[in-house]
């Protein structure tokens, strides 16, 4: 698994799609930040409107470098090799969502790092001042699980398909139902028993709760998703004709 994964983390840095997606991500945010860095918002305003954006570009990117990293994988028959060459089924798939998960969050991670130190450098702390170290840090921490596991749900989907242009439809429409399902049920107050206990609830709540309580139910919530959707992989690779 040591030396599975070790290759898997290689491939990935050397990727041109990984580097491609993550400077895209980096300047696509950063385009909605210069309105108010013209207009001279608060830093934590700012700081604010680079997770909201980092959230809606994932919807779009992220369906692609999904399919780019497990359907394309599945094409090149790299995913085949790897088990054909004595790993386990189960090994091949964690250390396809572990390398995944690692691209994400490096995304999510330098994306609303370098557009909120640009923010907070020309706008100052603001109203994050009394309590930076769960309005912000914190915040982004978690902020990155849940986007991680959020879009997760595209490997999943990835694994059943053959074609890299169906693939990316299919992410791409299934992370904009989520998003837009998830923001009627909270407009209209519904749901709100489960929707905390959930990645895409969460897209949207943890702006509005940076309480500890709130931050350790994200937190956990995702992990676990990430877990059922590793399972669910492993439900559908562990008997699946390798041709």
């Amino acid at each position: 698994m040591k030396d599975l994964l070790r290759w898997e983390m290689k491939q990935t840095l050397r990727s041109k799609a990984f580097w491609g997606m993550g400077i895209a991500f980096l300047l696509c945010v950063f385009l909605f930040l210069i309105e108010p860095l013209y207009y001279k918002a608060s830093g934590y305003d700012m700081f604010l409107l680079t997770m909201n954006n980092f959230n809606a570009f994932v919807i779009f990117f992220t369906g692609i470098y999904a399919g780019i990293h497990i359907t394309k994988a599945f094409e090149t028959r790299n995913v085949q090799a790897a088990v054909m060459a004595g790993n386990s089924r189960f090994s091949v798939l964690a250390a396809k969502l572990i390398s995944y998960a690692f691209a994400i969050a490096t995304f999510c991670i330098v994306t609303v790092g370098v557009n909120g130190l640009i923010g907070f450098m020309a706008g100052g702390i603001g109203d994050a001042g009394g309590n930076f170290w769960m309005s912000v840090i914190m915040r982004s921490l978690v902020f990155t699980v849940v986007e991680v596991a959020f879009s997760a749900i595209c490997v999943f989907i990835s694994m059943f398909f053959k074609n890299l242009g169906g693939a990316i439809a299919v992410n791409l429409i299934t992370l904009l139902a989520l998003n837009i399902v998830t923001q009627l049920l909270i407009s209209q107050n519904l749901l709100m028993n489960i929707l905390p206990f959930t990645p895409a609830g969460q897209t949207f709540l943890i702006f509005q709760d940076f309480t500890p309580a709130n931050l350790m139910t994200a937190a956990v919530s995702s992990i676990v998703f990430l877990f059922a959707i590793l399972g669910a992989c492993f439900l559908k690779f562990r008997k699946a004709e390798l041709k």
